[in-house]
């Protein structure tokens, strides 16, 4: 019997498969979507079951029964899509547009992380009041503090601390549905921990255009900031300046049926004042070394995340696909590390004005039974730390502004603060990578046989200077009688390599009537 899937959301309509000698037959790596799946054998009637929706890694059970009759009669079955998986342990949450565009939420790793089942944020975002991309990563899972940013099955982390360390940002109105798994994952990954997977958008035969945006300030913010609070010795609270998400999509047919493209782009602001933090009504003066907090100007950290990206996908002919995409982002973030211990003048930047990637994908259904896939993702990222300062003040005066720390509050004040254990730094990091997958499936009706290869390659170049290589410690802020000296030995360089990061694979899913066990190996 021939079992075939059609759905707009495939650019080369169709996926069809054959039953075993068991009835059984499988169709695997379909785009997330409403399918209509058609059951056909000769001399029986044709059966039609519409509006199956996929999502997620799911595993969605359609049977039938043909009757004998013409073929040239059809039975047209409707119905509610299967939701539970019988064949998988996998815990996956799916998040699509449905829900994407209508939660309170910031569209961020850690937005969609705080509606995770047993997902700890590092920072949470409420209302999307403040929505920096770059912190608050789904910090663990069920006691497993490691989290993978995918893009199609292909890591995005930078090479700089663990594979959660991400700096870039992922863009929603790119994403047909984002994925989360957070226990018993595959063969496929590498560690354990959630894994956050965003599928690639496609465009289509229609041509459409979409506009999610976002606004918000201190007049639609309420808080608890009672006269309680302010008796106990908290001055200000924390509080939205003001935020805004604009995130339009385009898309369409450039050969219906054989080249289509999306199209998107998205700009966000997140400025926040920080409470309990004030300016220093002694900032660049060199020969003032106490802090006095002018009262009149609340602490404050701004952010800047922009990104534009398009994707063609393209039906080379019946058994070849090949999508390319390529995405540019950067961002700017002024007084970031404004806080109760660091000063404004003393707070850093953050400068992301780079990052680029490419990403390609080539995927081939060789046979009924055989499906290969490829996916690259190279991209170069350039970033850096720099005092605040140093935007308008000339080199001899930020010479002249040596770091200083009160003891009594740990307060950092009067030059830079310190970018890891190093005060007063100037960093510039330059970190080109490239990751990917190879895959091949073998499926059957009672068979799915998956073997694969992935790897991570490229190097970290990192450049840390300052222009002081004083630190001074002072008893406290007011007095500041100093107690404490401390000299670094600037310019510190240097480059690390990742040659490789590879791992190889091999899984089944063997189903045996009512029952699947699911196993593997792998090496890396």
């Amino acid at each position: 019997m021939s079992n075939a899937y059609a759905s707009p959301v495939l650019i080369e309509r169709t996926r069809s498969a054959v039953t075993d000698g068991g009835g059984n037959y499988r169709i695997e790596n379909l785009r997330p979507g409403s399918y209509t799946v058609t059951f056909t054998l000769t001399g029986f009637n044709t059966v039609k079951r519409e509006r199956v929706e996929l999502s997620g890694a799911q595993t969605v059970t359609i049977g039938a029964e043909l009757k004998v009759g013409a073929v040239a009669e059809t039975i047209t079955v409707t119905g509610e899509t299967p939701i539970v998986d019988l064949q998988s342990t996998t815990k996956q949450t799916v998040f699509n547009h449905d829900l994407l565009d209508v939660l309170p939420v910031s569209r961020t790793d850690a937005g969609l992380g705080a509606l995770v089942v047993g997902a700890n944020i590092s920072a949470a975002n409420v209302g999307d009041a403040a929505p920096n991309p770059l912190v608050g990563k789904i910090a663990s899972v069920h006691g497993v503090a490691d989290t993978r940013i995918m893009v199609n099955g292909v890591t995005t982390a930078t090479l700089m601390g663990s594979q959660s360390n991400d700096m870039s940002f992922r863009n929603p109105m790119a994403s047909q549905e984002v994925t989360v798994d957070t226990a018993a994952v595959s063969a496929d990954g590498a560690t354990g921990g959630a894994r956050v997977n965003y599928i690639p958008r496609d465009g289509g035969n229609f041509f459409k255009a979409t506009l999610f945006a976002t606004y918000s300030n201190d007049s639609l913010q309420g808080d608890n900031f009672t006269q309680r609070v302010k008796d106990l010795g908290l001055r200000t609270a924390n509080s939205n300046r003001r935020s805004w998400d604009i995130n339009p999509g385009a898309g369409g047919p450039i050969l219906r049926d054989k080249l289509w493209f999306w199209a998107t782009g998205r700009s966000q602001v997140g400025d926040t004042n920080v409470g309990g933090t004030f300016f220093n009504l002694n900032a660049n003066n060199p020969a003032a070394w106490t802090y006095v907090a002018d009262t009149s100007r609340q602490g404050f950290q701004t952010g800047r995340w922009w990104d534009a990206q398009g994707r063609l996908t393209w039906q080379v002919n019946n058994n070849n696909k090949i999508a390319v995409s390529y995405d540019r982002q950067g961002s700017l973030q002024r007084y970031n590390t404004v806080s109760a211990t660091v000063s404004p003048e003393s707070a850093l930047n953050r400068n992301m004005p780079v990052q680029s990637f490419y990403h390609g994908e080539w995927s081939s259904p060789l046979t009924n039974r055989l499906l290969a896939e490829v996916v690259v993702i190279n991209r170069h990222e350039i970033w850096g730390v720099y005092g605040h300062s140093q935007e308008f003040q000339t080199a001899s005066l930020l010479s002249s502004m040596i770091p200083v720390v009160a003891q009594n509050t740990n307060l950092r004040y009067h030059g830079g603060d310190s970018y890891g254990q190093f005060p007063g730094a100037v960093n510039r990091t330059s970190v080109p990578s490239t990751a990917y997958r190879v895959t091949l499936s073998y499926v059957t009706g009672a068979h799915s046989i998956k073997v694969g290869y992935n790897d991570q390659q490229g190097y970290l170049h990192h450049d840390l200077t300052a222009f002081q290589p004083l630190a001074y410690r002072v008893n406290n802020s007011a007095a500041a009688i100093p107690n404490q000296l401390t000299e670094y030995a600037w310019p510190l360089k240097f480059k690390t390599d990742l040659d490789h990061d590879w791992g190889i694979y091999a899984q089944d899913r063997w189903t045996i009537k009512r029952a699947t066990v699911t196993y593997g190996l792998r090496w890396d």
